[in-house]
């Protein structure tokens, strides 16, 4: 098993010092493995498809990424599975120079020039967790919910009324 998620994330491995100057593409897929890797709880399990083209020039190498495909996530409602798709054209400009230095834009790094590859890996993972909604219902997504968890949240919010304390009953009586 451990063979077997070393060459999967080895895709993520870019060598663009073997690159010739032009354009390169590249096919990568993301799974379930990459989200174990990550330890992430709300990316239950993914099937997703990337194009990446890279345009290399002679000081820095242009990633376009296209990403298709599905993640699955829990409802925020009847925690059942949520298909989300997701479809994403992100960029990412990589470019040389001597000195570390830390870029302010997330879609751009610099890499020293002695470095033959770069990994996409981290990159995708923001991406992707990024994409995510901060609400992720049913729907909002044409799906339905759950119906008997539905049913059991509508029966205990009936039946939990809260009980207003005397104090407050008693300050609706004023009339200004």
């Amino acid at each position: 098993m451990v063979v077997e998620e070393t060459k999967y994330f080895k895709q993520f491995d870019i060598k663009f010092s073997t690159l010739g100057i032009g354009l390169h593409e590249f096919v990568l897929n993301i799974d379930k493995t990459f989200f174990l890797k990550h330890a992430n709880d709300e990316i239950k399990d993914a099937d997703i498809q990337i194009c990446l083209t890279v345009h290399k020039s002679e000081t820095m190498a242009v990633f376009d990424f296209d990403l298709k495909g599905t993640l699955i996530v829990s409802c925020d409602i009847c925690l059942e599975d949520l298909t989300y798709p997701i479809h994403i054209k992100e960029e990412l400009i990589l470019k040389t120079s001597q000195e570390h230095r830390e870029s302010e834009d997330e879609n751009i790094a610099y890499v020293n020039p002695n470095e033959h590859q770069y990994n996409v890996e981290q990159f995708l993972y923001e991406v992707l967790y990024a994409s995510l909604p901060m609400r992720k219902t049913h729907p909002e997504m044409n799906q339905t919910c759950n119906d008997i968890m539905i049913q059991y949240l509508e029966k205990s919010s009936q039946s939990t009324k809260p009980e207003i304390d005397p104090r407050w009953e008693a300050l609706k009586e004023i009339h200004l």
